[in-house]
């Protein structure tokens, strides 16, 4: 709209010489000052590339695509940024006359710089949001629109992509007008009568990944998913994308199994530790019933939870991969093609290697080296490679609301069709209801979808096999740690368990999600993920679920013995453990092991210590409850074992010694006896007698 406080415009029909000389004198008779270009140092443009103190958030660019003989209108917000209060804020409809035909000079635009000539305002698409009122407050908010005929925008007959936008003009503190907000859009204008280009062929892949959640089976650590899955939400808003034709799409199964959990029944933890009964399954059920009906011959499916395979390599630790590779094969989305992607597209050769476990059908890449989109598979592979644009969601020139993207997916798409052969293609991957939003949005006579699919089905191209750029940090040695520090204790835990399968596969699932590129500089936050899963372990070994009893002092009566101890469990499943017994002094007294013994939940179990005992007297034992692979449960328990009668014993063997040794004596007085007898008397043969010998004289014959 006009303010009434302008006079009415002067007519133009492609007189921009006449027209800028009297909008020219006309702002400047209102104090505005000249503006025709805003190309030079001193115009209020360049004081507002210095300072944003309005912020302009567009929230309405229509239509996308105007005619020739149509109208554009641009509104949206005005927000107050600044400290200061700011008078006579007028936003302007902007547009500049030279055209941008190919990517050489659409990307100095995308990147933030607007050729200097031909930037003019439009007549009269102008509003005085201040008008009848005081100035803008900081803080303060105003709604805009600008409107103006496309045959007064004056541009060229030639078909190509034209900068607009709005630029606000306002005096800050009562000083001089300046253009303290501005922001700029694409506008693809054929020429009029133009035929259509050669269609561009895009290809969009919708990404259904999520932070990992679920730690636990049906236990989460909160309740995000359920939000991205009800209307509205970002994996709601993406599914809704995937359903177009021609879009492909790819899913984690680690999503796909939460959803699963979540939609038969699940729980949340609270900050507390305590679990209470979640609200998403309904949402779940019908995400999960849209899904199963989207077309699978364009879906695949990503390395499971996102592995981050970086950190796998940098620390050696191909495990990571290959527990990705088993649980995804292994999941319920087994069947698809796998689509090897990590969320920054960042990748080398030596990751590519790293990953032929992975068993990819192809390889989604943001850095590879080369202009084409398929590419043939590198040495050592079998993928092939396909490159996507990762700005192509990024907006711009000036703002990322939905009208900018998706006037930059239109320029871009016109300028390809228009200067590529056959109308060039561009992959894109979404993974965010924005993007998608824009994607959706940015449909146009020059634009023809081609499903990853079909792109798959053409002829590759050669390249250099290099990468460009550098991957950002991976999961750091001390993240890897607190999972293999995890997985270490794991081990004993898991062979306590009754059902040590169904241990296995939750704890085994929840590193799997912890080693997802999620986690890349959130160490704290993989930390909370994991916290209940170590809390878990760590309560079982702490003794606080499992303890054992038993009296602190025995006697025994005899060499050996026999006493009770009493194993109690809390625990919600049924365990399998041993007491194991630590003697002071093996060599007077000890213990055997008992054989392991299954516990039922919040029942106790008696199992009975049997000491042998070497010598009399006290010997401190202490009794520990042990996994069946003898790991310590708790604290051990002390018992003294006191053996009182092996002095009896050993009185008796003294008493029996005493009796054999007075019989023997007395068989050696007779026998000595017998040997005093006179000579004449013959030895009979019951009783012979040595005969005596005596040693010859010296020098006597032999």
């Amino acid at each position: 709209m006009r303010s009434a406080a302008f006079p009415e415009p002067v007519p133009r029909r492609g007189l921009s010489r006449v027209y800028a000389a009297l909008a020219a004198l006309c702002l400047a008779t209102l104090g505005i000052g000249t503006v025709q270009t805003l190309g030079p140092a001193e115009t209020p443009t360049a004081q507002a590339a210095e300072t944003e103190l309005i912020e302009v958030e567009v929230e309405s660019f229509e239509p996308a695509l105007p005619a020739r003989d149509g109208e554009l209108t641009i509104s949206g917000t005005l927000t107050n940024t600044s400290d200061s209060a700011i008078a006579n804020v007028r936003p302007y409809l902007w547009r500049n006359q030279g055209p941008l035909t190919n990517r050489a000079s659409l990307d100095p635009v995308l990147e933030g710089t607007l050729p200097s000539e031909g930037r003019v305002f439009v007549d009269g698409a102008f509003e005085n949001v201040t008008d009848d009122r005081g100035p803008m407050q900081p803080g303060e908010e105003l709604p805009f629109t600008v409107t103006a005929k496309i045959e007064d925008l004056d541009l060229p007959r030639a078909s190509g992509v034209y900068p607009v936008g709005v630029d606000v003009l306002g005096q800050v503190d009562n000083g001089a007008v300046s253009v303290p907000g501005q922001t700029r859009l694409l506008l693809p204008l054929p020429a009029e009568g133009a035929t259509e280009p050669e269609p561009s062929k895009i290809t969009s892949v919708v990404m259904f990944n999520a932070e990992p959640t679920m730690y636990a089976p049906g236990q989460f650590i909160n309740d995000d998913l359920a939000a991205e899955v009800s209307r509205g939400g970002r994996l709601a808003t993406l599914l809704e994308t995937a359903r177009t034709e021609g879009i492909s799409w790819a899913i984690d199964p680690s999503l796909y199994d939460e959803l699963t959990a979540m939609a038969q029944g699940y729980q949340v933890r609270d900050e507390q530790g305590n679990l209470t009964e979640g609200s998403g399954s309904a949402v779940a059920a019908r995400w999960l019933a849209d899904f199963d009906a989207l077309n699978d011959s364009v879906g695949f499916r990503l390395p499971y939870a996102g592995v981050d395979a970086e950190a796998a390599i940098v620390n050696e630790q191909p495990e990571l991969i290959d527990r990705a590779a088993e649980l995804g094969a292994t999941s319920d989305l087994g069947g698809l093609p796998v689509l090897e992607w990590f969320d920054d597209g960042m990748i080398d050769l030596d990751t590519l290697e790293a990953t032929t476990g992975l068993d990819p059908t192809v390889v989604l890449t943001s850095n590879a080296d080369s202009a084409h989109r398929l590419l043939q598979s590198p040495a050592d592979t079998e993928a092939p490679l396909v490159r996507y644009d990762p700005l192509a969601y990024a907006g711009g020139p000036e703002g990322t609301s939905d009208a900018h993207r998706r006037q930059r997916l239109l320029a871009e798409s016109y300028i390809d069709a228009r200067s590529q052969p056959s109308g060039g293609g561009t992959v894109r991957v979404i993974t965010t209801a924005e993007q998608a939003r824009a994607d959706v949005a940015a449909e146009a006579p020059w634009v023809e979808r081609l499903s990853l699919t079909e792109l798959l089905g053409t002829d590759p191209n050669e390249w250099s096999e290099t990468f460009s750029g550098s991957t950002s940090e991976p999961l750091t040695p001390e993240q890897l740690e607190l999972m293999a520090g995890i997985e270490e204790r794991s081990d004993s835990y898991i062979g306590a368990q009754s059902d040590p399968e169904d241990s296995a596969q939750s704890i085994t699932h929840a590193l799997a999600r912890a080693s997802s590129t999620t986690w890349r500089g959130r160490a704290e936050a993989q930390a909370e993920f994991l916290a209940p899963v170590q809390a878990r372990i760590e309560a079982f070994f702490g003794g606080d679920e499992l303890s054992l009893e038993a009296t602190s002092r025995v006697t025994m009566d005899d060499q050996q013995g026999l006493f009770p101890v009493t194993i109690s469990s809390q625990l919600d499943e049924p365990v399998n453990v041993a007491v194991i017994f630590t003697s002071s002094n093996d060599a007077r007294l000890s213990i055997p092991d008992t054989e392991v013994v299954r516990v039922p939940p919040g029942e106790s179990v008696t199992v009975d210590a049997r000491p042998k005992a070497a010598t009399n007297g006290t010997v401190p034992v202490v009794a520990h409850l042990v996994t069946p692979d003898r790991t310590e449960i708790g604290p051990g328990v002390e018992i003294e074992v006191q053996a009182t009668r092996l002095g009896a014993v050993g009185w008796v063997i003294v008493a029996v010694s005493g009796v054999v040794l007075v019989v023997s004596t007395l068989l050696r007085i007779r026998q000595v006896r017998r040997h005093g007898k006179a000579p004449a008397e013959t030895a009979t043969d019951d009783d012979p007698v040595p005969t005596e010998t005596t040693s010859a004289p010296s020098g006597a014959a032999r």
